[in-house]
């Protein structure tokens, strides 16, 4: 019997697909297709869970092309704690560069640590950290390409993708690539698991 009780620790955010199944998800997101029945509990949906006709939508049933909760490995947090620090701690980086406070490293904290942590991940292209080769939107594969609409739409897909691999934000609310010269300003709205939303623009 399917046990649909259990306890998380954390969550990130993907897009279905048309055509899509609980299973397909399963095995496309976490590799086993039997975790079908842990999505479905997260998101709180029914039969037949996910569907590509839009008059089939109803309270427990996704339109395709939706965002689905998927299990992602996460601090867990006591109900207790301030929402701030579910953010966690990081060091701090000026321009890539670590920062000295009393003799010791600088650390950032809070919905800053989230901000800076969302630029690091904007700005850090493919397998320029050596333990993390897909960590980054890899934004600096645009760079040479013809500027237009089609750059843009690619450089926002690519931040949408890569805040969807960031389990503090629930939502992408928007991005927005502007290209002036070999540059992009992306602009992102984003809605973390606590709190309000934080705005960035990003030079890239």
């Amino acid at each position: 019997m399917t046990d649909f009780t259990r306890q998380i620790t954390g969550f990130r955010y993907v897009n279905t697909l048309y055509g899509d199944t609980l299973q397909k998800v399963a095995m496309r997101e976490l590799g086993d297709a039997s975790l079908w029945s842990t999505i479905a509990w997260m998101n709180e949906l029914r039969h037949p869970y996910i569907t590509d006709d839009a008059s089939e939508v109803t309270t427990g049933v996704l339109l395709s092309g939706s965002a689905i909760r998927i299990p992602a490995a996460a601090a867990e947090v006591d109900a207790d704690v301030v929402p701030e620090e579910v953010f966690l701690v990081d060091v701090k980086l000026t321009n890539g560069k670590l920062e000295f406070k009393d003799g010791d490293i600088a650390t950032i904290s809070g919905r800053a640590n989230l901000a800076q942590a969302v630029s690091n991940r904007i700005t850090t292209n493919h397998n320029e950290l050596l333990f993390h080769p897909t960590y980054g939107a890899n934004l600096g594969s645009l760079i040479g390409q013809l500027n237009g609409p089609v750059r843009e739409l690619v450089a926002q897909q690519y931040v949408e993708d890569e805040m969807a691999e960031e389990n503090r934000i629930s939502d992408v609310v928007s991005v927005t690539a502007t290209s002036a010269g070999d540059s992009l300003s992306i602009k992102t709205e984003l809605q973390p698991i606590s709190g309000a939303q934080i705005n960035l623009t990003q030079e890239v």
